[in-house]
């Protein structure tokens, strides 16, 4: 039952596809939050973002192993901005270990200190009120930020609420970095281990091992894409709430809640009315 707001009063870029009492009663149960950072948090996909930022350094390493190592980096790239868009085209996370691989193979010898700075100039990508949600969620429940890029897009972003007075109860999953010295310099050497997350399963179970070590039993999750889609089974099963952060138009009848304009204070005032019970705002 899709309910939007041109049926009732609800915020104009807010639909629900329960009714607000029953989320009502739903989000008054909540005690583990997992966010994904992608698209919701930060706009686009900061893996592909760091990659762009790092284009210069990318093409100067190649050109330190010319010929060789630069058709190998072009290569590499082109390969993995075709695989993301044939994913996005087709709806599968079936390239997504290839993604990865060509990103890892891409920025291979890239020095930290430019990937450092390349990860401190995404404040242009993160979305309203990001930061002030991770922080309003946090005081509700556990938060688990997921993504499948790479753990120092993440990382950055959780450092920057220290100034907001960071929390110990948010948690971090995406795929952790190695670097490597080679003669005087540190470079990037790919993956720490695996990667540890590859798709929408693993994201999964990693939530569901949280929640089990804090005896957390009714979730809300917060996605975008079909990497999500056994979060939102995952928490309708334990009759919790999933919020679809500006989704993909396929699978917007899938989650509870959807926001359809990338506005985290609009969402946090929808919740808040909900948590305070004042559904006849929006009924």
């Amino acid at each position: 039952m899709k309910i939007n707001s041109r049926d009732c009063q609800l915020p104009r870029h807010i639909f629900v596809n329960l009714p607000p009492d029953e989320l009502a009663r739903r989000i008054s149960r909540i005690d583990i939050i997992g966010l994904d950072v992608d698209n919701c948090l930060i706009s686009g996909h900061g893996q592909i973002h760091l990659g762009m930022k790092l284009l210069p350094n990318i093409m100067l390493e190649a050109f330190r192993k010319f010929p060789a190592g630069f058709f190998l980096n072009l290569c590499a790239g082109t390969c993995g901005l075709l695989s993301f868009k044939l994913k996005k085209l087709m709806r599968t996370d079936t390239f997504n270990m290839f993604i990865m691989k060509c990103f890892a193979l891409t920025l291979k010898g890239v020095e930290k200190d430019a990937f450092d700075e390349a990860v401190d100039g995404f404040n242009k990508f993160l979305r309203p009120g990001a930061e002030r949600a991770i922080l309003h969620f946090s005081q509700m429940a556990p938060v688990i930020l997921l993504s499948l890029g790479v753990e120092p897009v993440v990382r950055w972003l959780v450092n920057r609420l220290g100034s907001f007075g960071s929390d110990s109860r948010i948690k971090i999953y995406a795929n952790k970095v190695r670097f490597e010295k080679r003669e005087s310099r540190e470079v990037f050497a790919g993956y720490e281990a695996g990667p540890e997350l590859k798709n929408g399963k693993d994201k999964v179970n990693l939530l569901i091992r949280e929640s089990e070590a804090v005896g957390a039993k009714t979730p809300m999750v917060v996605g975008h894409d079909e990497n999500d889609l056994d979060m939102i089974m995952w928490a309708r099963d334990c009759g919790g709430m999933s919020v679809g952060f500006v989704p993909e138009s396929a699978y917007r009848d899938l989650f509870d809640v959807v926001v359809i304009r990338p506005d985290w204070d609009m969402l946090i005032e929808f919740l808040n009315s909900l948590m305070s019970k004042n559904t006849e705002k929006f009924s």
